[in-house]
């Protein structure tokens, strides 16, 4: 499903495929205004969800392909209540122990940190340039900055995109060895 396409045209400044939960929706309102260019894809933006064949286009057409790392978890009123309340086997409701409240925070604390996207490997398996958040272990994967780029914050996000966007040369450099160490480590198949 994800191949590199030949003769890629670049289409697109930068391009995200996701939805616009948590803060995504301001921090590409903020790329937008330095790359007009910038198009999204997924439920809850203008172009909505893209076909798979469309993505892997995408991916190969875009100057910068831009992941971000955070969970869609929202904490709010009913998560708040399943920490201290659970049904038990007769659909009643009941209190939860000690134990189960503390292991249920420790839950909650895991689902908002940062993590390793399918999208990482998608982007990169189809020959894409990915600019992604930074996620603990992700350099277990992909040589940081040599076959992927990453980024901890929104001004090195900006200061990154600005610098690949026009330098070619390097953002080729690191698609092409992100590409070799996907196809060789990363299919679905090893």
């Amino acid at each position: 499903l994800y191949k590199r396409i030949n003769n890629p045209k670049i289409k697109y400044d930068v391009s995200f495929v996701g939805q616009p939960h948590g803060n995504r929706r301001q921090r590409i309102e903020k790329i937008k205004s330095i790359f007009p260019n910038t198009i999204c894809f997924g439920s809850g933006w203008d172009n909505n969800r893209i076909e798979q064949d469309d993505l892997v286009n995408l991916f190969n057409n875009s100057a910068v392909n831009l992941n971000f790392s955070e969970s869609s978890f929202t904490f709010d009123l009913r998560s708040m209540i399943k920490i201290f309340f659970s049904k038990n086997s007769s659909n009643k409701i009941k209190i939860n122990s000690i134990f189960k409240i503390k292991k249920n925070i420790l839950n909650i604390k895991n689902l908002k940190r940062k993590q390793i996207k399918a999208r990482v490997f998608e982007i990169v398996g189809s020959g894409g340039f990915l600019l992604t958040e930074y996620a603990e272990n992700l350099e277990d994967y992909f040589d940081l900055e040599k076959e992927i780029c990453t980024f901890q914050s929104d001004q090195e996000l900006k200061d990154k995109l600005k610098f690949y966007k026009y330098r070619s040369k390097e953002r080729n450099e690191i698609l092409e060895k992100g590409y070799n160490r996907a196809i060789n480590d990363h299919t679905y198949e090893k």
